[in-house]
């Protein structure tokens, strides 16, 4: 597996805010106002929210050869920096850079020449809108873990079908959601998602499975797939959403609107007014009374069932049948099995694609995106891991 460290290609963030505040800077002076960047969406979830990094000036992509990257001028520290990060092998700076950029113009021909590109997304892709992570130091779990340090010993805890059985972990549980829900509300959609819908526009994108609850991607309003047998949707959510509220007894679905948060926030799930209208009726013929059922966000949580995984997992080994050329593994940490399992089959397709009538294209490229490394399992699995945020690695491409 190759390495593609961006931080080799790219000026550091520290030269790359200072340009982009000189060049506002100049476009005020000039024209008297500028057009900004609507910023992450803040919240008592985040202390700080994160910065969109490296974002391309548009969605779309040039279908020639993408322009070589502007050389930086590291500083003493980013040098250091990079020669820690050597593989041992004795090989300096710009060699290495040499090397990252060769790395760069085969992944961008990849994914030029895909006709079938398979993408799993992560909660990476979303940090740049302000929606923490779920892993990272500044991930959700540390957070629920700080937050509630008297409640729950791990962040994950949080997010398991067994807090149900405790009411003090179940009303955290509501509040946390009505604010990871007013996060989504505000953020605004990143580079990476906009290059996703640049695949689909471009007929390139076979299907996006997306472990992301936040549902930035539905914005985007991914087609349909019409060569199946019956028309599946692009875009596959692995994990639920939290567009929706389901009802815990009778599984009527409602829009998670913003009237629904102040009722969350205080630990308290509302009635399920398909159930309320029932019993209603049931009471005013005199029948005997049914239980009401509670709305919770439509999420799956570890230890529940899916109650789409059976569909998942067909469209999956169509998807896999359909020899699909290329894989890009964004924004995940690949810590739940069910999506190690995707990959892994996924990328045995990708690998196994070969000898295609049209000469030339590229085949068999599987990519993991992500700023930390994969396990030493995952060595034969991908063939270049671009180490760096997706933000960045996709204006590459």
């Amino acid at each position: 597996m190759d390495c593609l460290d961006l931080a080799l290609i790219l000026p550091p963030r520290s030269a790359r805010r200072v340009g982009a505040a000189s060049a506002a800077a100049a476009a005020t002076s000039s024209t008297g106002f500028r057009r900004t960047r609507a910023a992450p969406a803040r919240s008592a979830l985040t202390a700080k929210p994160q910065a969109a990094a490296g974002a391309p000036s548009t969605a779309r992509r040039s279908r020639r050869s993408p322009p070589t990257p502007p050389s930086p001028s590291p500083s003493s520290s980013d040098t250091e920096r990079n020669d820690s990060d050597s593989d041992g092998n004795g090989e300096g700076p710009e060699e290495r850079r040499r090397k990252a950029l060769a790395l760069v113009k085969a992944v961008a021909a990849a994914v030029r020449k895909s006709k079938r590109c398979v993408v799993v997304a992560g909660a990476g892709i979303s940090v740049s809108a302000g929606i923490p992570d779920f892993r990272s130091p500044n991930g959700l779990y540390n957070l629920v873990k700080k937050r509630y340090p008297n409640v729950v010993l791990k962040g994950k805890d949080l997010f398991d079908a067994s807090l149900f059985r405790d009411p003090q972990s179940t009303a955290l549980f509501y509040a946390f959601m009505a604010e990871l829900r007013a996060l989504v509300l505000k953020a605004q959609l990143t580079p990476t998602h906009l290059f996703l819908k640049t695949l689909d526009d471009q007929g390139q994108l076979m299907r996006c499975y997306t472990q992301n609850i936040d549902c930035l991607e539905n914005r985007l309003c991914f087609s349909f797939d019409t060569r199946t047998r019956v028309p599946t949707p692009r875009l596959i959510h692995l994990h639920g959403d939290l567009d929706n509220l389901v009802c815990t007894l009778c599984r009527t679905k409602f829009p998670f609107g913003s009237t629904h948060l102040p009722t969350f926030r205080q630990g308290r799930p509302p009635a399920c007014p398909s159930c309320v209208e029932a019993m209603t009726i049931r009471a005013a013929s005199g029948k005997r009374a049914l239980p009401v059922g509670t709305l919770r966000p439509n999420v799956v949580l570890y230890n529940e069932h899916h109650s789409n995984g059976l569909d998942i997992g067909v469209i999956a080994q169509s998807d896999a049948r359909r020899r699909p050329d290329l894989l890009v593994v964004v924004g995940t940490s690949l810590k739940v099995e069910g999506v190690r399992r995707l990959v892994r089959d996924m990328a045995k397709a990708v690998h196994g694609c070969s000898g295609a009538a049209d000469a030339g294209a590229a085949r068999g490229l599987v990519v993991f995106v992500n700023r930390t490394p994969p396990g030493r399992e995952w060595a034969n699995v991908f063939d270049i891991w671009i180490r760096g945020d997706s933000d960045d690695a996709v204006a590459l491409l």
